[in-house]
């Protein structure tokens, strides 16, 4: 097989042999109207027929140099953000003997004030939004997440996303170049206001190390900076002790030039502080090559912040560097995580009828040292060829302990139970890609990938204390092996019609070595999986809608123990987007398939007390499923009001789910897999925000109300039984926005549930506010949060009231603060037993969870920044 992707490789790359011509050297310098230099603007070469063929780029001091064929080539095209496109014919040029010619363009600006808002001309750039922030009252130490959650049209999550017109943002360039790629929570927390200048919302940026005809049109935001905050290094150093022996030790550096954007973050504490998300982390590493079943069970307690815990050690560090010049891009970020937490919780467990099961009273304790780094790079090879390289690479190391009172009905028998999980994982990834242009409107994408992943279990291990002897104990080794090749050519008829022919092979082999005492096994996997696929796509249909529709074939194969199993399949991905000033409607459908887990096909010990039974041929299973979504945005500014609405379905045939078997004489919960034939889920989700009393008393006022319906069937006493879980919440924020030392915001989330297992309901009610006084004084700056939540859970109630605190004093490079958290804790104000209760329904048992302790804390902060 190897040979295949090597032979059809060497095959394809033959292709790229590009057309020569007669080429002049073009070069000059791109200018504003005062005489600075425009770094960034894009030269884009156009032949006889409007088509691109060529993108390009000045440097920091607006210099470009490339070559045209004044034959092919009949125009060059300069644009800049914020000021008006010149096109030049090609014919026009004066062009030396020996085969040079110099243009240099200075740029006007072409942009309307509004209300301190500037929206460029819609002939310059497609929706491109200048904020202007004098409007917002905010103070020089604001942080970016502080001024865009002022602005109605931006919705920031707590995981670090930006939506805006029903779109997430998921890059934020500083001074139009790249900083940082799906690392949003970084610049939302770190980006201050003293340094902006100005922020942009391009919604047509476009990679200008891409080839491609059909460029989907991305979202960015992009800030830039005062000019005596560039070429300079941004220091900042804090340091935080309080009672308790509570820590929070940062130091942070950035670098943000024209060329070069850089910066080291360094954060260890026990206070539960998170410098980073996993929807991420998720997104830089695992797209490309999904993370396996052992690496998402690894890094699971590591991104799952949670400030319902006795302890919670957290050192994160990150270093990401990026570069980017006319000829070459070049991008590396490595992650470093040392964690160490711990919490306790109580659950009740319950059957399909409502008869109790067993309860249990739990310690968690785990621990992790893990790197994730990534490194691409792009290379510019003559005017039509672009180099690709992508490298990732793993190391993961963690240990968990979990010490667990349990009491299992009907006998009332108690144990203690000890269990211990080790695994120690590593994993390499490389992709190597070539795009050429081998005609005007003709490209050949060639690429050859591999991965690596070797995972090895020592201890995996549960004991029962109380009778002194141990009960299962697995020693397991995981290694994995995939060779990818893919080979796309795409044309280009105008605009509206780009088709392209892919052809993709993925080759894998898998091996699972075990030992749970007394046995020893091992499962071997291998497989195949060839697709072919015709694509069409267009953009700008009547200036307004784009479309993208795809059809594949697909075979795949996969051979374990002398079984095997083969489907034929046909992908289908459908997608039209319309977008103007205001509004952005998208609808989507896909139709995809995919391989199941080979762990599916072992006994295994998982979650710490329970057993899994799998079988064999569960290790070949192949799921399918199908997705549609429709979404609509409205978004102004002028007005400053934003809303949108979703929906969406979900359904996926042969799911494999766990049912439970029985609970042994040691309480331990045993097992069984199963093939779940269908599940769906249906979702509603809405939104809505706006300025109120612009002129007189502003507020910011929004409401979310989202529904899910879900029908993934269970499994109790071995037989398949229907399950249908209905959710709806309701989310109503208003802060006020006055230039006064007194502001005002409240977060009420209502959630209302109704689990229905056969015939028999489970409802659970939340609620959740959330009210906090903002003053806010030249150089003082505090945040006191006053929290309430009840919840009710099968007519069980659980009340929480919390306070948390949060002080600065402000002087020019020194800032002393107090944070606090669950202040009333540390005074017993309140007397709280139970935070965040939940009712869940996992592998065939009802469980009611609660969480009996939580993190508090006061601390002092000195920060320095230089």
């Amino acid at each position: 097989m190897r040979r295949i992707i090597f032979i059809l490789l060497t095959h394809c790359l033959a292709l790229t042999a590009t057309l020569h011509a007669q080429t002049v050297l073009l070069s000059g310098k791109i200018t504003i109207t005062d005489g600075t230099p425009a770094p960034g603007a894009n030269i884009v070469l156009l032949d006889a027929n409007k088509n691109i063929s060529g993108i390009y780029k000045t440097n920091e001091l607006g210099i470009y140099s490339l070559s045209i064929n004044p034959k092919e080539d009949k125009e060059v095209s300069v644009s800049f953000l914020g000021y008006r496109k010149i096109t030049i014919s090609s014919d026009s040029l004066h062009i030396s003997a020996d085969r040079k010619s110099r243009l240099d363009l200075v740029l006007k600006e072409d942009a309307v004030l509004l209300n301190e808002i500037v929206i460029m001309d819609e002939n310059l750039e497609k929706d491109t939004i200048k904020l202007k922030l004098g409007t917002l009252h905010l103070k020089e130490n604001d942080a970016l997440e502080d001024i865009l959650k002022k602005i109605p049209n931006f919705r920031i999550s707590e995981d670090g996303s930006i939506l805006y017109k029903g779109k997430n943002i998921d890059k934020i360039l500083v001074n139009k170049q790249g900083a940082f790629v799906n690392q949003n929570s970084i610049a939302l927390k770190n980006i201050e206001k003293k340094i902006i200048d100005d922020i942009d919302i391009i919604n047509n940026y476009q990679n200008s190390f891409n080839l491609d005809f059909d460029q989907r049109n991305e979202t960015v935001l992009n800030i830039n900076t005062k000019e005596n905050y560039q070429h300079i290094f941004l220091n900042t150093l804090s340091i935080g002790y309080g009672v308790k022996d509570k820590y929070d030790a940062q130091g942070k550096s950035f670098y943000f030039s024209k060329g070069i954007n850089a910066f080291l973050i360094s954060n260890t504490n026990n206070t539960g502080s998170a410098t980073v998300q996993e929807r991420e982390i998720s997104n830089i590493f695992s797209v490309v090559q999904p993370f396996s079943s052992y690496q998402k069970s690894a890094l699971t307690n590591l991104f799952i912040r949670d400030e319902n815990r006795t302890s919670d050690f957290l050192s994160t560090n990150n270093f990401t560097v990026r570069k980017e010049g006319e000829r070459s891009r070049f991008s590396s970020s490595v992650y470093y995580f040392n964690v160490n937490n711990q919490n306790n919780t109580s659950s009740n467990s319950f059957s399909e009828t409502g008869k109790n099961l067993q309860n249990k009273k739990s310690e968690f304790k785990y621990q992790g040292n893990n790197i994730l780094s990534i490194v691409e790079y792009d290379q510019r090879i003559g005017r039509n060829n672009i180099l690709h390289y992508f490298l990732s690479g793993n190391m993961l190391r963690n240990t968990s302990n979990v010490s667990q009172l349990n009491i299992t009905s009907p006998d009332d028998q108690e144990n203690n139970l000890l269990a211990i999980q080790q695994s120690n994982i590593f994993s390499i990834f490389n992709k190597l890609g070539m795009s050429s242009k081998i005609h005007k409107k003709l490209i050949l994408d060639n690429e050859i990938s591999y991965y690596h992943e070797s995972t090895d279990q020592p201890d995996n291990s549960i004991s029962n204390l109380s009778k002194g002897a141990g009960i299962i104990s697995q020693i397991l080794g995981y290694k994995s092996n995939i060779f990818g090749g893919k080979s796309a050519l795409k044309y280009k008829y105008n605009d509206a019609l780009m088709p392209s022919l892919c052809f993709q092979l993925k080759s894998n082999t898998e091996e699972i070595k075990f030992r749970p005492a007394p046995s020893v096994g091992q499962l071997n996997r291998t497989g195949n999986d060839l697709s072919v696929s015709l694509q069409f796509a267009g953009n700008n249909l009547y200036k307004k809608f784009s479309y993208l529709a795809a059809v594949s074939y697909q075979y795949l194969t996969n051979n374990s123990s002398n079984i095997s199993k083969q489907r034929s399949f046909i992908p289908v991905k459908l997608e039209l987007d319309y977008e103007n000033r205001s509004d952005h409607v998208n609808l989507q459908y896909s139709r995809k398939m995919t391989t199941g887990d080979i762990d599916a096909g072992i006994l295994s010990i998982r979650s710490f007390d329970q057993i899994v039974m799998g079988a064999i041929p569960l290790a070949l299973n192949i799921v399918t499923s199908n997705e549609l979504a429709f979404s609509y945005a409205y978004n102004n500014f002028f007005k400053g009001i934003s809303y949108d609405a979703s929906l969406s379905y979900a359904s996926y045939a042969e799911q494999i789910k766990q049912g439970l078997v029985s609970i042994d004489e040691n309480g331990i919960q045993l097992y069984k897999l199963y093939l779940i034939p269908l599940s769906s889920t249906y979702r509603f989700a809405g939104n809505a925000s706006r300025i109120l009393f612009k002129y007189h008393f502003p507020a910011k006022a929004s409401i979310g109300l989202n529904h899910t319906i879900t029908n993934a069937p269970g499994v109790y006493d071995n037989a398949i039984t229907p399950v249908n879980n209905k959710q709806t919440q309701l989310i109503l924020n208003c802060q006020t926005l006055t230039g006064h030392s007194i502001n005002f915001e409240n977060t009420l989330n209502l959630t209302y549930s109704r689990l229905n297992i056969a015939s028999a309901p489970f409802s659970s009610n939340y609620l959740s506010n959330t009210t906090a006084i903002k003053f806010s004084r030249k150089r003082t700056d505090i945040k006191l949060s006053f929290i309430y939540q009840h919840n009710q859970v099968l007519r069980q109630h659980y009340i929480r009231k919390n306070c948390h605190l949060i002080a600065n004093y402000n002087m020019e490079k020194i800032t002393l603060g107090i944070e606090a958290r669950n202040i009333d804790d540390l005074f017993g104000l309140f007397n709280n037993k139970a935070y965040n209760t939940v009712l869940s329904f996992d592998n065939g048992i009802t469980n009611i969870r609660v969480k009996n302790t939580a993190l508090h804390y006061a601390i002092l902060i000195i920060k320095y920044k230089f």
